[in-house]
């Protein structure tokens, strides 16, 4: 992918805080930057790759066209040799596509069930035709439907109105759950505690979730997280910023 003509706006941005990073690493000038990047966006160098590329002894005769002051330029060279072995920990291919993936992995751990799972987990769903709507005793006092990866009510299935309760239409359910709730952008944007807490009441797992089903906290939704990201794409992981998630 030619990231410089295919990415998106929010991707575009984040390009340019890496560019801003790598050059301020590298001790390159504004001036020095804007000169290079018309030659950075002909051969497709990303921050990533930048040091290997710029090494190459094509391209430094490039930086030397583009630094007449030889010292910076020599400067410069030996900055992106010593760098050559520690790429930029910020790659330009974040992939919303990934993260949407990965927060949906993290409901169903969160959820503790999988495809095939009726609400309590004693039972497995065989038929995914539609979905089971079975009514299950899971305590004294509440019967619930809930099945599924993302263990959801046949009430509000009914609402989503998927054709069957395939693996496919039920991530593709959770997803219209997921916009629902106004919490799809934040996770393609990777602010994935501020997604999980406006899910909490849509999954009682989910850290602070009113309905007091022992939900989990924001630590182990974000260690399981990071893994089905790593597993998807290859980008930053995900950190708690506070302290919300304590069990309900």
């Amino acid at each position: 992918m030619n990231w410089y003509k295919e990415a998106t706006q929010q991707e575009n941005i984040k390009l340019a805080l890496d560019w801003g990073r790598f050059f301020k690493q590298m001790g390159i000038t504004v001036a020095v930057a804007a000169s290079l990047m018309p030659f950075l966006r002909q051969q497709g160098i990303t921050p990533d790759n930048a040091a290997k590329e710029l090494s190459k002894p094509a391209n430094i005769a490039v930086l030397k066209e583009q630094v007449p002051d030889q010292e910076k330029a020599k400067k410069l060279i030996q900055n992106m040799s010593n760098t050559e072995a520690q790429p930029t920990t910020r790659p330009v291919n974040i992939s919303s596509e990934a993260r949407v993936k990965a927060f949906l992995d993290m409901i169903g751990y969160s959820e503790g069930a999988n495809y095939d799972t009726l609400v309590g987990g004693k039972e497995k769903i065989t038929d995914f035709s539609h979905h089971p709507n079975k009514k299950v005793l899971v305590r004294k006092g509440l019967v619930s439907t809930a099945a599924g990866k993302y263990q959801i009510l046949k009430r509000t299935w009914d609402e989503l109105g998927m054709k069957d309760f395939s693996p496919a239409s039920q991530d593709q359910a959770a997803i219209k759950l997921l916009q629902r709730r106004g919490a799809l952008d934040l996770v393609k944007a990777g602010k994935i505690e501020e997604a999980i807490e406006k899910c909490n009441k849509e999954w009682a797992s989910f850290p602070n979730s009113p309905y007091g089903q022992g939900g989990k906290t924001i630590e182990d939704l974000l260690k399981v997280y990071n893994k089905s990201l790593e597993k998807y794409s290859n980008v930053n992981k995900a950190t708690p910023t506070t302290q919300r998630g304590k069990s309900s």
